[in-house]
């Protein structure tokens, strides 16, 4: 089932060249107006023509040059640190002045600009001799380590970041959303088959993805059902020729009776084993399950003195979606393993979050570790020699596995030789349902 909403908006490459072309056509427009709208980098040069009057005793006008000025009166005069003499800038101001140029002093922060110097720019400290052994000095005032051009730029900056910010905020939830979603719809194409949705929409790069995973889900869920039920109706088939061979099997004589008696059960074993294999691969009714219940029921049945199975602890009820026939057959598959190998074994049931996990652990000789996934292969034996009477057909914990993943859960197998076996089943819960067991 494919959603209906199809394509809608940009391609992902026009989104993503808009906004590139919006961030440059914005960038360029800021810095225009932060250029030649805004105010300067740094306070314009002072002209000497404006510090006479201050020295000579005139109060500094309220309004720049003045308010970057302060007046005092000092003994001697005293350069501030950085700030070094400069005789060319002392003689132009004495000319000024029309004072001699000892009477003069002027340091600065920076080199004085031309022949004839004019003008102060950055901290600069100057004086003038009262005539009463004293200076009169002007200096200006300590300048800020951010200006006010330093100020609108970053407003400007950060305005067009947050901006531009939201932009592609948007632009990129409205590229993952819909990558996200496919995600999660994928990944639930095995548990639903061809009647789970799979939503075309978003950008028309992802739309179109998402239609071509749906039809390659649906070809792969049309594949797997030919070969599932291929297997069943050879499996099937082959049952009424069976019956008239064990029919005419228990006419044959005592002496070879026995034997061909034994190959039909063999037989019977296999085909029953792949009818259980193809019926864990097709689709299963889904019902709330109670996981704690079912495991009690399947160690009750299959207990034996000779291979006990007990369940550890006294576990609270967990309550699964499931099929309860599969999950049962999946259960009584460990559980059977346990006996068959182990002599027994113990079954755990313990919750984890959004999930419960069921072990299945004995005591028997274990594998090979490097074997543990190879375990779940159809036909797959640890022991190519054993007889089906006591391996089987080698579809157990195929079909188990397949009974497990169609329920959204795993089973995994570990062990150490001589250690005994460990399967895990993890599924996910649902909430506690009254009424169904």
């Amino acid at each position: 089932m494919t959603g209906a909403r199809g394509a809608r908006g940009w391609s992902i490459a026009r989104q993503i060249g808009v906004l590139i072309f919006a961030a440059l056509i914005l960038l360029t427009a800021a810095n225009f107006a932060v250029t030649f709208a805004g105010p300067p980098p740094r306070e314009p040069p002072v002209q000497f023509t404006q510090l006479v009057p201050v020295l000579q005793g005139h109060a500094p006008e309220r309004r720049p040059p003045g308010e970057r000025l302060t007046v005092e009166a000092a003994a001697t005069f005293a350069a501030r640190s950085g700030e070094r003499r400069r005789p060319d800038g002392e003689a132009r101001l004495a000319q000024l002045l029309a004072v001699a140029p000892g009477q003069v002093r002027l340091t600065t922060a920076q080199p004085l600009f031309g022949r004839i110097p004019d003008a102060l720019a950055g901290g600069f400290s100057l004086g003038l001799a009262d005539g009463a052994g004293g200076w009169r000095i002007v200096r200006s005032a300590p300048q800020p380590l951010l200006t006010q051009w330093h100020w609108t730029t970053i407003a400007v900056t950060l305005g067009l970041t947050l901006l531009l910010g939201f932009i592609a905020a948007r632009i990129t939830m409205g590229i993952t959303r819909p990558i996200r979603r496919l995600a999660q719809e994928a990944d639930q194409a095995y548990l639903e088959g061809p009647a789970g949705a799979i939503t075309v929409s978003g950008p028309p790069e992802i739309a179109h993805l998402a239609g071509t995973i749906a039809a390659m889900r649906d070809r792969f869920a049309a594949m797997v059902e030919n070969r599932t039920m291929m297997l069943a109706a050879i499996s099937h088939d082959m049952a009424t020729p069976l019956a008239r061979l064990q029919f005419h099997v228990a006419k044959l004589p005592a002496s070879v009776r026995a034997q061909a008696e034994a190959d039909l059960e063999e037989l019977s074993a296999l085909i029953a084993s792949i009818l259980g294999y193809a019926k864990g691969q097709q689709g299963l009714d889904r019902k709330p399950v109670a996981l704690v219940t079912l495991a009690r029921d399947v160690v009750q049945r299959a207990d034996r003195a000779e291979a006990p199975v007990t369940i550890a602890g006294d576990p609270a009820e967990i309550w699964v979606a499931g099929d309860r026939l599969a999950l049962q057959r999946l259960i009584g598959n460990l559980v059977s393993n346990a006996q068959r190998y182990g002599g027994g074994g113990r079954v755990l049931i313990a919750p984890a979050a959004g999930a419960v996990s069921l072990i299945v652990e004995d005591d028997g000789p274990g594998f090979d570790p490097a074997m543990a996934e190879r375990l779940f292969e159809p036909f797959f034996r640890i022991e190519a020699s054993r007889s089906r009477e006591t391996a089987g057909a080698g579809l157990g914990l195929a079909t188990a596995r397949a009974i497990a993943e169609a329920h959204g859960g795993t089973l995994t197998a570990a062990s150490a030789t001589g250690a005994g076996a460990r399967f895990m089943l993890t599924l996910p819960v649902v909430e506690r349902v009254v009424g169904e067991v």
